[in-house]
């Protein structure tokens, strides 16, 4: 699947190499927003982008 287009609940799951369960419930606690296509959900990708920018972690600096 294209970095660009929506993903759904497994695809985004593979991308952050955590479960389906952990995504499912990301989207429960309102972290991700999601549409319906028919019985299929899709994650905005802007949703995804933001997500991982916000839990985005900066390395340390090398003193």
């Amino acid at each position: 699947m294209s970095r660009t287009s929506d993903p759904s609940p497994k695809s985004f799951a593979e991308e952050l190499d955590c479960s389906e369960r952990h995504v499912w419930n990301l989207i429960s606690e309102g972290q991700l927003e999601t549409y319906q296509v028919g019985r299929l959900r899709r994650i905005f990708r802007t949703s995804a982008n933001d997500y991982k920018e916000r839990n985005r972690v900066e390395p340390r600096g090398t003193a």
